[in-house]
């Protein structure tokens, strides 16, 4: 049986609870050449969403060819130290938001 310190902490780290899903029409760009233009538009997208985004949500808001969605991630944990974007974990998958 779990502790009940435990148990607050568990909740208390998912509060509160992520608004989840993707707007009916997603509006998509190319995605920027520069870091600092690749750093703009992400907190953009994040910005502009009411809701929480999956890393797949975000992904698909822009266009491009090349490797660019394995630095995403590493882009969004750059927003996160920079106190423009916050992470919430739920059971499913991870969430991002401004």
């Amino acid at each position: 049986m779990p502790c009940p310190m435990q148990t607050i902490w568990r909740r208390m780290r998912q509060w509160p609870p992520p608004q989840v899903g993707a707007p009916v029409s997603v509006p998509t760009q190319p995605w920027p050449a520069t870091l600092p233009d690749q750093v703009k538009a992400v907190a953009q997208v994040l910005a502009s969403s009411p809701v929480a985004l999956t890393l797949a949500q975000i992904e698909a808001r822009f266009t491009g060819r090349g490797a660019w969605k394995k630095t995403l991630p590493t882009l969004l944990q750059t927003l996160q130290v920079l106190g423009r974007a916050q992470q919430t974990e739920a059971a499913e998958a991870d969430y991002w938001r401004a």
